[in-house]
């Protein structure tokens, strides 16, 4: 149907039948073909397993900034404490910030 009106599909059903009764060259064809498929998932996998290195990056980053937040949260809280007059052992135990950390907001503030 096609091929009775572009002359350029008509050259390509010629070669592809010629093609077609040599045997070497249907073989040298499944060659590049199962060459073509092995690359293809070759570049897949690495596609699918960089991503799983992102997203597992990704988690990290996300974990490490919820601790941030946190560990911010609890020194601005023993701040406060601090600024209130609060022992030092009632905002470790407030905070859960070592003893030490409290030490020093309190020298920081000059509390």
């Amino acid at each position: 149907m096609l091929d009775e009106k572009d002359p350029g599909i008509m050259q390509a059903t010629k070669r592809l039948r010629e093609i077609s009764q040599d045997e070497q060259e249907r073989i040298r064809a499944f060659e590049r073909e199962k060459a073509l498929l092995w690359d293809a998932m070759y570049l897949y996998h690495n596609e699918q397993k960089t991503k799983k290195i992102a997203e597992a990056a990704e988690a990290r980053g996300e974990a490490k900034g919820e601790a941030k937040g946190i560990a911010d949260t609890k020194r601005t809280t023993a701040s406060r404490l601090l600024k209130k007059g609060h022992s030092s052992e009632e905002i470790v135990e407030v905070t859960e910030l070592p003893l030490e950390e409290i030490e020093r907001l309190r020298e920081e503030q000059g509390t």
